[in-house]
C-alpha cells in the first residue's frame, strides 16, 4: 500500500514539473486567456475630502462594463452614483 502511494506522488511530481514553465510558454498562455474574454464589469468607488474635514466632500461610485460588440471591437457603458457634500466644487 505503501509502495503504491510513493509512486503515485512521485509520478504526480515528474508530471508536474513536465509543463513548460518559461517566461514565454506562460506569456503566450496568458495571452491566449485573455483573447477568450469577450465581457468584463467592475465598480470604482471614489471620494474627495476637504482638509480638517471627517465627513467625505464628495463620494461616488461608477459601474463600468466592457463587452465586444458585433464588430469585435470593445465598447464600454458607465452608470454613475455620486453623492455631492453641501459645498460642491466647481471646476
Amino acid at each position: 500500500m505503501k509502495k503504491t502511494f510513493y509512486f503515485l506522488c512521485i509520478t504526480l511530481l515528474f508530471l508536474s514539473c513536465a509543463r513548460d514553465k518559461t517566461l514565454t510558454g506562460y506569456m503566450n498562455k496568458v495571452r491566449q486567456n485573455l483573447a477568450k474574454i469577450e465581457s468584463a464589469t467592475y465598480t470604482k468607488n471614489y471620494e474627495s475630502w476637504m482638509p480638517g474635514d471627517t465627513v467625505p466632500h464628495f463620494s461616488g461610485s461608477e459601474y463600468i462594463e466592457y463587452y465586444l460588440n458585433s464588430e469585435g471591437k470593445f465598447r464600454s457603458e458607465h452608470s454613475n452614483n455620486n453623492k455631492s457634500g453641501s459645498n460642491p466644487i466647481e471646476v
